[in-house]
């Protein structure tokens, strides 16, 4: 239930800082379970006042299943969805707005327990493609690998971009073993580190990932590190790969320390 305290101050009820924290809480649980989806939508409105909690703006190009299925968002079908996230518990008003001259599906959440409800809700119907690509982003996450450029595309995983330093840890959480001397911002070295994880991932995840070096132009080497680019997986891929990974990261005793190349 919520617990949204409030101020009332000439005839206007706002809402204090503790709500607003919860609320901001809230509406990042929910961007997150929605990205995983593979939604994308506008930086969400916290309210002001007692209701709505919280206002977002899904693009039509990115929705996710759960909220309408194939097409572009009409007015029958934002009704539809405000039905069907009601007997799921979830009290919104969903409405079709046009963004810069495309409809797009905005949800106001009457509160930070529906926002929450509706979180869940995504997380718990995810397809299998972006199910297996939140796994192996949070898992690598944790091994502090980051893979901000992964989605899902045509039912596998682009796992994109990530830095010569993280591909570095990766191939030492996996096993690899590194030489005596390494620099992460040199040509050759980048293609040798390339080839090592190539091999340690074909080991943890049973099949051929592509792996390419990927260094950074003499222009842009002062705004973009050295990266190395992994191609696409397969779900239950990824799934290999994360149980892998996890596997390496969780500590057997309370003085293992995680593994980290830096």
């Amino acid at each position: 239930m919520d617990m949204e305290a409030s101020d009332e101050t000439d005839g206007d009820v706002t809402i204090d800082n503790p709500v607003r924290e919860q609320r901001h809480r809230a509406a990042h649980a929910l961007v997150q379970a929605l990205q995983a989806s593979g939604a994308r939508s506008l930086p969400p409105k916290i309210g002001t006042s007692l209701t709505p909690a919280i206002t977002l703006a899904l693009l039509q190009d990115s929705m996710p299943a759960i909220l309408i299925g194939d097409g572009l968002p009409t007015p029958a079908a934002a009704a539809a969805v405000q039905q069907g996230l009601r007997e799921q518990g979830v009290q919104a008003q969903v409405e079709v707005q046009d963004i810069m001259g495309f409809p797009a599906l905005q949800i106001a959440l009457a509160t930070v327990d529906d926002t929450q409800r509706l979180a869940d809700l995504v997380m718990s119907r995810l397809p299998e493609p972006h199910a297996a690509s939140h796994r192996l982003r949070t898992t690598l996450a944790t091994a502090g690998v980051k893979a901000i450029n992964m989605r899902v595309q045509g039912g596998v995983i682009e796992v994109g971009g990530i830095s010569a330093t993280d591909a570095c840890t990766l191939l030492v959480i996996l096993g690899g073993h590194l030489p005596d001397r390494i620099e992460l911002e040199d040509w050759h070295h980048l293609e040798a580190l390339a080839e090592m994880l190539s091999a340690a991932l074909h080991t943890a995840s049973g099949r051929v990932i592509d792996v390419v070096a990927d260094p950074a132009c003499s222009t842009c080497s002062a705004t973009r590190t050295y990266e190395i680019t992994l191609g696409p997986v397969a779900p239950e891929q990824a799934r290999r790969l994360a149980d892998a990974v996890e596997s390496a990261v969780t500590p057997t005793s309370p003085e293992q320390q995680p593994v980290r190349c830096r």
